[in-house]
């Protein structure tokens, strides 16, 4: 027969513990019964052992299985990520008689409003380059000399028309402005303000292109 019904140490049901005992555990415990039907205290401690050990082995192969379960999420996770999509910008900057150092042009974005610089996404047939210097002209309406070497990269996520958030990768070319056109197409979508390295970096919100414009600083200030 079963143990009587009453309450394990720490007011655990005794039901409750013999419901995940296997079967075979609790029938070599059932042949220690005494004559009465009751079990001995040496008994209650050794299916006390036994349950406690049984309880540990299953614990060890449900977190095993758990562990499993996360890795596998975690690389499907990224079998499914997207990569990011590349874009190429144009970093703008001039020297003028009003400040001792340079000054880098900064545009608000036509979605959020937020400080950013000229940038957009591959165009057939042309360079890296040349996409920079063609969106600094529509997007800020400023024309120069621009750098075919990237200055430098950084990341972040773009809102597309459909809602959807897809990571970009932007290549960063700098451009040195000695032109400003009074039109261009996007005059009437965005505002333009020339402003110091060290304001640019507090003003844009992208960890790596606040660094970049550090290193811009850092590079002028060194080069004169």
């Amino acid at each position: 027969m079963r143990p009587q019904s009453g309450c394990w140490p720490g007011n655990h049901p005794v039901e409750t513990l013999f419901a995940n005992l296997p079967h075979h555990l609790f029938r070599r415990l059932h042949k220690r019964e005494d004559s009465s039907g009751l079990w001995r205290l040496g008994d209650w401690r050794n299916l006390r052992d036994i349950y406690i050990s049984n309880y540990h082995r299953q614990a060890k192969k449900d977190l095993f299985g758990l562990k499993i379960l996360n890795r596998l999420a975690t690389d499907v996770g990224l079998m499914l990520r997207r990569p990011p999509r590349q874009q190429y910008a144009a970093l703008c900057y001039r020297f003028s008689k009003k400040n001792p150092g340079p000054e880098v042009l900064l545009l608000t974005s036509r979605d959020t409003g937020r400080w950013v610089i000229p940038k957009g996404w591959p165009m057939a047939h042309k360079k890296a380059h040349a996409v920079a210097e063609q969106e600094a002209y529509e997007e800020a309406g400023v024309k120069g000399t621009v750098e075919k070497a990237p200055f430098g990269y950084y990341e972040y996520e773009k809102k597309l028309n459909s809602g959807i958030n897809v990571p970009c990768r932007v290549q960063v070319h700098l451009l040195e402005v000695s032109e400003m056109q009074d039109s261009f197409p996007e005059k009437e979508s965005r505002r333009l303000e020339w402003v110091s390295p060290q304001e640019a970096t507090r003003r844009v919100n992208e960890p790596e292109l606040k660094a970049l414009m550090l290193a811009f600083d850092k590079r002028m200030t060194h080069s004169k």
